[in-house]
């Protein structure tokens, strides 16, 4: 799969669960469609206990490739399996669906070389659908990133560690991107390289992500990390939304233990970040802000689908008022 050196530029990590074509595919973009760095690339796909004869096709048709087995599905906090083990420089994170080509990764590892940056996101395009980007759809800007393609450098993991084991999914990439701001490292968003996800664009009509998860890990994140000064608005914040949402979708009963269980785990792991890390959070990060900046009032939360597409107005204005966080184009940040 890449020359043969003792340190790789790259690791690249693949988080796999139940989709063995899919990372057959994912495998063979690498192999045929991307060109490789000048030391090479490893390739590590980090299972997590599927069953549907993922790491024998690996074996079969990819010998190059090593599995790591997690013993059940731990989520994507199975990475970290590959991190411990991966020998680069770099580590490239992909999801199983999710690849880039061309001559990608070498102009991405050489502007993370020219901005000192050690947390690299791209743009992220719907394999289906071309025309359509995931990370203009729901945008995380600087202060998280898509977790389906990224790069994170050897010396941030090794300060920083990496995916929280309490978020199984979800959630994942604003913590990491909080605890890597934290440490003093520049997020470089990098939109001229493009993540190929091989997924159509989401349904209007449905929920695209559990509302009750993101609820759960987003109480965790800011509990976990935000010092009392911040942290008390952001719950408020977190709780009105759980619990006026949840009065409105008929889930209150599950937005209350989403809460709890944000709170006990973020209390158990407690790792306040610098108070200007958790400032620039608690105001900017859409799901940490009163969540009647987004309904037009309380009368507007407890509201149902009548408002939707005004919430969503709401939230992109939200965005659009912080072009230095919510970037079009290239732009990077350190705290």
């Amino acid at each position: 799969m890449s020359p043969a050196t003792d340190t790789p530029e790259v690791s690249v990590l693949i988080l796999a669960y139940q989709r063995r074509d899919e990372v057959d595919n994912t495998l063979t973009k690498l192999r045929d469609a991307l060109e490789h760095p000048q030391r090479g690339i490893e390739i590590i796909v980090c299972d997590n206990a599927s069953t549907d004869g993922t790491a024998e096709m690996v074996a079969e048709r990819h010998p190059g490739v090593r599995v790591i087995r997690s013993p059940e599905n731990i989520g994507a906090p199975a990475l970290n399996l590959g991190f411990a083990q991966g020998r680069g420089d770099w580590f490239l994170i992909l999801d199983d669906d999710c690849y880039i080509e061309g001559d990608a990764l070498v102009r991405a590892l050489a502007a993370g070389r020219e901005h000192d940056a050690d947390l690299i996101s791209f743009a992220v395009v719907s394999g289906k659908d071309r025309g359509y980007r995931f990370d203009r759809d729901y945008q995380l800007g600087l202060l998280g990133f898509w977790g389906c393609a990224f790069l994170i450098s050897r010396r941030a993991y090794e300060q920083v560690g990496g995916y929280d084991p309490e978020i199984f999914i979800w959630g994942n990439e604003p913590e990491l991107t909080l605890r890597t701001l934290n440490a003093g490292f520049r997020h470089l968003y990098f939109p001229s390289v493009v993540a190929i996800h091989m997924k159509a664009p989401p349904d209007p009509g449905q929920p695209t992500m559990s509302r009750t998860m993101n609820l759960r890990h987003f109480t965790h994140t800011a509990t976990k990390h935000f010092p009392a000064r911040q942290l008390v608005p952001a719950l408020s914040s977190l709780i009105a939304r759980g619990m006026l949402g949840g009065l409105a979708r008929g889930e209150v009963r599950e937005s209350a233990v989403a809460l709890r269980e944000g709170v006990c785990s973020g209390l158990r792991h407690r790792a306040p970040a610098r108070p200007e890390i958790a400032a620039l959070y608690q105001r900017n990060f859409a799901e940490f802000v009163s969540p009647t900046r987004f309904t037009g009032g309380v009368r507007g939360l407890l509201r149902r689908g009548d408002r939707e597409a005004e919430h969503e107005a709401l939230r992109r204005a939200f965005w659009a008022e912080r072009p230095a966080l919510y970037p079009d184009a290239e732009a990077s940040l350190r705290v």
